[in-house]
């Protein structure tokens, strides 16, 4: 059985996720907890699987409600994978996912699919892809052991130690402060005011220093010599793998290399920490925006791209904005045509860009 309420922070979601095989740290229930109160007006729900009484799994939901279309259709953005307990296998749960997919795919949502280690992918890509825009997203992980910078790499790193850029990991006030405002300027700059609206100091204030103390979530920063925040991210991790949740550059930063200077901040982190794989959060690919272009263009330098692509389920009434909408930043595939008429849709969004 799988039953869906708002998110409460129970002992038992802690022991999954620490003995799970599939954790990841969005799925955190340390870090959801926090999140839940960061995110707001949105709303975090919880689909909690039971056997014989006991809850052996749980899939977190986003009920987005800060935009005028969110508002009246409510779509939800599942976070995949289910967490499961390592008792349990994911072969005797693949009727029950099954069903529990059917029956929310009736409502309007989003599938972000994050977890590149899912054990539920085909079922997801067979149940979601059927009638459903298809968005090109992918990750790139890095495998911090065998991670070697090439030497393209090596020389922007070296011209931002020219610079005299350093890392700073100190959580302090006007660390946050500088952070946030780095963040929203790159926000501007690639137009996310839809899905990422301007970050309020207040709620990052609390949001990464909790995180921090229950160190479940770091903040490294690229500063100059002025000790200037030209690039930063937070990232949130496990024992296994580290994610970029929030990450930023400022048009200054990206002339200085800050951006490539603070991701070998980030290996650093992990291989000191003694995390296997760097997560860097995906990005759109083949988008028709050039930020987008440019930013994927930096993230497959860093690791296996890995395939995550996003599913939306809506009804024919919403479908005209669904698709002026994320036309701006990402190829988007219409359900059951043909290839020349998605190319024309590419097409289209360019020429009107």
């Amino acid at each position: 059985m799988i039953k869906i309420s708002e998110f409460k922070h129970l002992n038992e979601l802690d022991e999954i996720y620490s003995s799970s095989e599939y954790s990841y740290p969005l799925s955190n229930p340390k870090f959801l907890t926090e999140w839940k109160d960061f995110i707001y007006p949105d709303k975090l729900l919880i689909a909690t699987v039971f056997a014989n009484k006991k809850i052996t799994g749980y899939l977190p939901i986003v009920e987005h409600k800060d935009n005028f279309l969110f508002r009246v259709f409510k779509p939800w953005a599942i976070f995949l994978p289910i967490i499961l307990s390592y008792e349990v296998e994911p072969e005797g749960y693949r009727e029950l996912f099954r069903e529990f997919i059917k029956s929310i795919s009736k409502k309007l949502f989003v599938l972000y699919d994050f977890n590149f280690l899912d054990p539920f992918k085909e079922i997801e890509r067979g149940l979601l892809s059927y009638n459903a825009l298809k968005i090109e997203f992918v990750a790139h992980i890095t495998d911090v052991k065998d991670f070697k910078l090439h030497k393209k790499m090596r020389k922007y790193v070296k011209r931002a130690e020219d610079y005299g850029l350093w890392i700073d990991s100190e959580i302090t006030d006007e660390a946050i402060k500088q952070f946030v405002r780095c963040r929203n300027e790159t926000l501007n700059r690639k137009e996310l005011k839809f899905d990422a609206p301007p970050v309020k100091l207040e709620k990052n204030f609390r949001f990464y220093r909790i995180l921090d103390e229950r160190e479940v979530g770091k903040l490294l920063l690229t500063r100059d010599a002025e000790n200037k925040v030209l690039s930063g991210g937070f990232e949130i991790y496990d024992k296994n793998t580290t994610v970029g949740l929030h990450g930023a550059t400022s048009i200054e930063g990206l002339q200085k290399y800050a951006g490539y200077f603070r991701y070998c901040g980030d290996i650093q982190f992990c291989k000191e920490s003694g995390i296997k794989y760097f997560d860097s959060h995906g990005c759109y690919k083949n988008s028709p925006s050039i930020d987008f272009q440019n930013l994927y263009m930096f993230k497959r330098r860093w690791g296996e791209e890995v395939d995550i692509s996003q599913y939306i389920k809506c009804s024919n009434i919403v479908k005209r904005p669904v698709l002026k909408y994320w036309g701006k930043r990402a190829h988007v595939e219409l359900p059951s045509e043909k290839t020349n008429q998605v190319d024309t849709i590419h097409e289209n969004t360019l020429a009107n860009k």
